[in-house]
């Protein structure tokens, strides 16, 4: 059997044993009048085992030596292909012990020959005996040319099985001998995802981020989060307790038996984000579905429209619904804009009085002191008036417009401020505060 590859270029794996009946495109020289004959039987598995059978005479002629040559499927680059050993079943049915070797010729114009510095003894006794012989420089000897080893292994155009007892050679010693060859095969490694894990130690070796299996689940110990356990893999909330076996198992508070999303219900916000929880009760209230495909768009900014809805949904419940709106209220909000209705009835309900000029700024991005004010109206009622400041945070002066508001929001534990002993007033709000925020109004 022949392995194909790409171009007749050598590769790990590849072995010739010969079971085609043919020698495989191994042969002797171009004037040997005894070429290489496939045996089909006797080979290392015994009966029904094909093998090669080459006969050399001794003597002078162009069949003294015994030297099989291939220049088609053992050609290419070893190094890049990572051959680093060719393996040999050798049977010598002659009357002397031979002396085995490889021999490489490439390189530029393929004028070197590397040869194996140690030969491997077949004893004519036979039967069959493996042979390795190792493709590295520091087995190899150069014994013509003036190529690199990495400039000949690079480009083999020849290889050659020979006997040679003196030394390293490419040409071979002039020997009788009977000598049959089976399951030539290029060892070596293989590295298919380039991990630094050889194939054959690698539990997924068309993975380069995976190596190792430990639990044998089937999940890389890199990807799973218990890799010592076969029955788990996930801890969503990070909790320390496998999904299979956590009761919550995103850590929201709600058992997974009675959560609809019990994973997360959001991809852009999963468990372990720092305000998943708050997300998670102000989608399961009802109040937002996210912004599309699946997310929640967290770090985007709120707008002065989003607000509104928001806010009615906070304070009425998810179903609700407000009147028509009939675009009279605000200038820049037209009866079939987004969410005029909540923004005509936020109006109505005291919460707002617009953005001035008869105006409400529904594209305006809404910040963390007009938050303040927005919710504490929304919780307490369109006359709420916060008591007299203090001065609780570093930049929120007793003289700031919307100090008061501010620190009531604060002192109800909606807020700790920015960090610092700051609240960042001017700051915009994102998607993720405003769920902390909301979510801590109105005990959802």
């Amino acid at each position: 059997m022949l392995l194909p590859s790409a171009a007749l270029a050598v590769q790990v794996g590849q072995i010739d044993d010969f079971e085609s009946g043919g020698t495989e495109s191994w042969r002797k020289g171009v004037r040997s009048t005894m070429p290489p004959t496939n045996i089909n039987t006797g080979g290392p598995s015994g009966a029904g085992d094909n093998y090669l059978q080459s006969v050399s005479t001794g003597g002078v002629g162009s069949d003294s030596k015994q030297v099989i040559i291939n220049t088609t499927q053992w050609t290419g680059d070893y190094i890049a292909a990572g051959v680093d050993e060719i393996e040999i079943d050798f049977r010598n049915a002659g009357g002397a012990a031979l002396h085995m070797r490889v021999a490489l010729k490439g390189g530029a114009g393929a004028t070197s020959w590397f040869s194996s510095s140690t030969a491997f003894q077949v004893p004519a006794d036979g039967n069959w005996h493996q042979g390795s012989f190792s493709i590295s420089e520091s087995d190899l000897t150069r014994v013509s040319g003036a190529q690199t080893f990495a400039a000949a292994l690079s480009n083999v155009t020849e290889v050659r099985i020979l006997v040679s007892q003196s030394g390293p050679d490419f040409r071979g010693d002039d020997i009788a001998s009977t000598l049959g060859i089976d399951n030539v095969e290029a060892k070596g490694i293989v590295d298919t995802d380039g991990d630094g894990v050889p194939d054959s130690e690698d539990a997924f070796p068309d993975d380069p981020n995976e190596w190792d299996d430990t639990d044998g689940d089937g999940v890389g110990d890199n990807s799973d989060a218990f890799p010592n356990d076969p029955n788990e893999t996930v801890d969503t909330d990070g909790d320390g307790i496998g999904d299979n076996a956590d009761l919550d198992d995103d850590g929201d508070g709600v058992p997974d038996v009675d959560d609809d999303f019990p994973l997360g219900r959001f991809d852009d916000a999963p468990p372990g984000y720092w305000a998943f929880t708050f997300i998670e009760a102000l989608a399961r209230a009802g109040i937002t579905s996210g912004c599309g495909g699946n997310n929640y768009c967290p770090l985007a900014p709120v707008t002065r429209a989003q607000m509104a809805v928001f806010l009615e949904r906070g304070m009425n419940g998810s179903g609700f619904s407000p009147p028509a709106a009939t675009g009279n209220v605000f200038l820049d909000v037209g009866a079939g804009d987004f969410a005029a209705s909540f923004i005509e009835q936020l109006a109505s309900d005291g919460i707002t009085a617009g953005c001035g000029n008869n105006n409400y700024c529904p594209d305006g991005e809404v910040t963390r002191d007009q938050m303040a004010v927005f919710l504490l109206r929304a919780k307490h009622g369109s006359g709420y008036s916060p008591p007299a400041a203090t001065g609780v945070f570093s930049d929120v002066p007793l003289s700031y417009w919307a100090v008061h508001w501010i620190e009531q929001l604060a002192a109800e534990g909606i807020t700790a401020g920015c960090g610092g002993g700051n609240y960042c007033p001017e700051n915009q709000v994102t998607r993720d505060q405003m769920a902390v925020f909301l979510v801590r109004t109105f005990g959802l």
